[in-house]
Parts: C-alpha cells; structure tokens; sequence
C-alpha cells in the first residue's frame, strides 16, 4: 500500500511536469514570439551546450562561494544574536531596529547602498547576509522561548548546564524552529543574491550572464540560468539542511565519551571509576535531611499550605499524604527551589534530585542516556546506568527514545534517574503513578535497595505506597496544614 501511493505520486508528479511543458512549448510555438520566450526543447539544447562548458562551471562556483559565505555568516550570527535576545531584553531592544530594517526595507535598496559603498565584488553576499539574518534570529528567538519549561526546571534540579545542556537538552528543541527557518531562508538568498549580481554586474557571475543574455535578447540563454540557479538552490537547500539536521542529531546524542575514560574501561578500572557514583556509603554517618520550618504559601486568594513543618532524617522515607489539591506537589516544588514560600524555611544540607509530578524526560533521548546526561562524568558510566535500568525495565527498552516508550516505563526511567545521580536527599511526586502492581512492587524494591541512607520524600494519596516503602505517613489536610 506504501509503495503504491508513492508511485503513484511519482506518476503524478511526472504528468504535472508534462502538462506544464505542454503549456510551455505551445505559449512559444502559437505566439510565434520564440526569440523571446523560446521554447522547452531549445532551452534544453542551450542548457546542454552551457553545462559543457568549463566557464560555467567557474561561474557557477563564484556566484555559490559569495551567496554561500553571506548565508552561512548570517545563520551563524543570527543564531547567537537569537540566543543571547532570548535571555536579554536589552540585547533584543537594541537588535530589534536593524533586523526590522534588515526585513522591512526592499532588497534593491540595498544592494544600490552596497553598490554605493563597497562595490559590486561581494554585494551578492552582502545581500545574502541581509535577506537570511531576520528569519534565522526570529526562528532562533522563537525555540528559545518556546523550550519546554518541565525540562528546564529538571535540568536544573539535576544541575545540567553549559555546553551539556544546550547539546542535550535546549538543541534538540530548537531544530524544528530551525529546520522551518532555513528552509525559508536558503531559496530567498539564492534570488536576493543573484538580483544583486545582475543590478550589480558582478564579474564572473550567474547574475552577469543573464543580464548578458536580456541585452542580446537570449531567451535560451536566460532560460537556462534560470533552471541552474533552480537547481543549485535546491541541491543547496536540501544539503545543508540535511548536514544542519545530521550535526544537530550527533550533538544530541550522548554516546561520545572522552578517550581516556573509553580507554579507563577497556583496561579494566570501570569498577574504580563508577564506585563513588553518589554519597551513598557516607549518607549515613552525616547530620543531613530536610528540614521544613512553618512553610505557608497562598496563590493569590488561595491558601495551598499554612505553617507546614516537616524533619526528614538520614535512613528516613516519609510519604506525603492528602487529597488532590491539598499541597503536596506545591510543597515538593518549594523544596526543590522551583517555586518560593510566602514564609517559612526549607534546610536542605547538600544536593537534592527528584521524580517530577509530569515527565520530564527528553523524548529525544534513550532510557540510558536520559540518566547519563543527568550523571557528573556519565559518559563513563554507561554499563552500570543499563544495568541498574535493566533492574525495572525490559532490555530491548533500554536504547529507544523515551518517546517510543509507555508512560509507566518513562516513569521507572525518572525513578531510576533520581536514585542513581549524585545526591544527599531525593523527593518523588506521585512516583508509581502508570505502574500495575507488580511494576510497582518491583520499583519500590529498587528504591529502597539503592536509597542507601538518604533522606527520601515521596508525594502519594495511596496508602499502599507507605506500606512499599516501609515509611512514614505524613498527613496534610485540605486546608493546607501539616
């Protein structure tokens, strides 16, 4: 059935292009005008004899290596400057009068300006610059805005910044934004650039040559251009977006580990290296936990909690307890420093991971790589990480997107992430939720294996999961109060 519809869209296609050619050679032959619109088969001809020429080859080659370097200075510039508005409202103030500018004012006026100050040698990049420049930095600007808030508030929980976190985490988002940007900009430079070429007599040019074939009246001539600067814009556009979209996909992925931990592994000190993955073995001999003091907060006229006051000790799991709406997930986000109490204190002695209430997974990534990512120096780590998922969850689900996976696996994959990153304290939102019974069971019994002394909150309304856990209920009631 697939292969049908694709052959009979070829055939489609096919039959389009040979109506429109009819059309063609008829307009040529029943006007009697062939001298200025010649006809396709002598376009073809004339097309033939130029792609034998060596000239046109060169000429080819110039007019690419101009239009290309203003395309390729423009989504590079533009993409920083996108980056660095989305995160500064005084950088996009002071951006946004020269790319308004830059998108409202007419090409032509332009390229009289830049033939005015520089000349005509480079005016096809110039123009390229300024054609390609407003779409990439609003494609850029646009994905910034628009990143997933759940898995910025998780990359900060698990401190994923820097490099690590635009790779993995803020790049995968911003490729669609991107892909659409520059599938808009690359056909536009190609006909910005060579309009500059022909108003600007560029040497050596696709522009020159048909302002050559206009003063001869060449309509093959001009004809055959035409169907190159088609061609060349095309193979440009489909080429560099599909090297942008093959770049983008190795960046995000999170397989290439330094040299020397690869080669730490192949020598057999593996064992050494993932050894002090947290500070499990200590956890126990330290003074920590969480410590929450009188915490009150109220959503405008809404009072969520009231004078919550909560000790969670070394070697303690306490499972917070109450209805819907009664606070819990409030109070799970102002321990993670995700949202401020109106009053009260939360003393945290150290780093804190967490099973967020929604998922906040990277669809983009494996099972394992959404935990390595998370990990300090994860990369070395990759065969204890699939070892410990492969406690609760089926192997061949090990290396698929997360995206390809069930709620209930997403959520034994956040389970796992938060017990298997560096840490002094871990709190879960509604962990088992998706889970049947047996998953659950299965999940709970891997929480209090790898805990090793933490202190451990867990959001839940199920009686059930205290029973799991072996831990403290804690109850709050409607009104907000511990």
């Amino acid at each position: 059935m697939f292969r049908d519809g694709i052959n009979k869209k070829i055939v489609t296609n096919i039959l389009v292009i040979i109506l429109w050619l009819g059309i063609w050679q008829a307009a040529s032959t029943l006007t009697g005008l062939d001298f200025i619109l010649s006809g396709p088969v002598k376009v073809f001809f004339c097309l033939i004899e130029l792609l034998g020429k060596q000239d046109t080859y060169i000429i080819i080659l110039n007019s690419f290596l101009k239009i290309f370097t203003g395309f390729i200075l423009a989504f590079l510039t533009a993409s920083a400057a996108g980056i660095i508005s989305a995160g500064s409202k005084l950088a996009e103030s002071i951006l946004r009068p020269p790319v308004v500018v830059m998108k409202s004012l007419p090409v032509t006026a332009f390229i009289i300006l830049v033939l005015m100050l520089a000349g005509s040698s480079w005016v096809s990049s110039v123009i390229s610059f300024i054609v390609v420049f407003p779409i990439v930095y609003y494609g850029m600007l646009e994905s910034m805005r628009n990143l997933d808030l759940k898995l910025n508030e998780m990359s900060e929980v698990f401190g994923i910044t820097g490099m690590r976190r635009f790779r993995f985490v803020v790049l995968p988002q911003c490729i669609p934004y991107m892909k659409t940007a520059l599938e808009s900009s690359a056909g536009m430079c190609w006909k910005a650039g060579v309009a500059a070429e022909i108003i600007g007599l560029a040497r050596y040019s696709i522009g020159e040559q048909m302002y050559l074939s206009k003063l001869y009246m060449e309509s093959d001539v001009l004809l055959s251009w035409g169907i190159i600067i088609i061609a060349v814009s095309m193979a440009f556009e489909k080429g560099f977006l599909w090297a942008v979209m093959k770049m983008s996909e190795e960046l995000s992925k999170y397989h290439n580990a330094p040299i020397f931990v690869k080669k730490a592994v192949q020598d057999g000190t593996y064992k050494t290296m993932v050894k002090c993955i947290s500070k499990k073995e200590k956890a126990a001999d330290d003074s920590g936990g969480i410590c929450i003091k009188n915490v009150s907060k109220n959503y405008g006229s809404d009072r969520v909690l009231e004078n919550v006051s909560l000790n969670i000790n070394m070697n303690e799991t306490v499972c917070l307890m109450g209805e819907s709406g009664a606070g819990k997930t409030t109070l799970i986000r102002i321990i993670l420093g995700l949202t401020s109490a109106d009053c009260g204190s939360v003393g945290i002695q150290g780093r804190i991971t967490a099973v967020f209430q929604e998922s906040s997974l990277c669809p983009w990534l494996s099972a394992v790589d959404n935990v390595l990512i998370a990990m300090k120096n994860g990369s070395s780590k990759r065969d204890y990480v699939r070892e410990m998922l492969g406690k609760v969850l089926d192997e061949e689900a090990l290396d698929k997107p997360v995206s390809c996976l069930s709620g209930g696996m997403k959520r034994r994959c956040e389970i796992v992430r938060a017990i298997l990153c560096e840490s002094d304290a871990v709190v879960m939102d509604e962990p088992f939720w998706g889970l049947d019974e047996n998953n659950k069971m299965k999940v709970a019994q891997f929480i209090l294996d790898n805990i090793d002394g933490r202190p451990l909150l867990v959001a839940t309304h199920d009686l059930e999961d205290v029973k799991a856990l072996h831990a403290k209920a804690f109850d709050i009631d409607k009104n907000g109060n511990g």
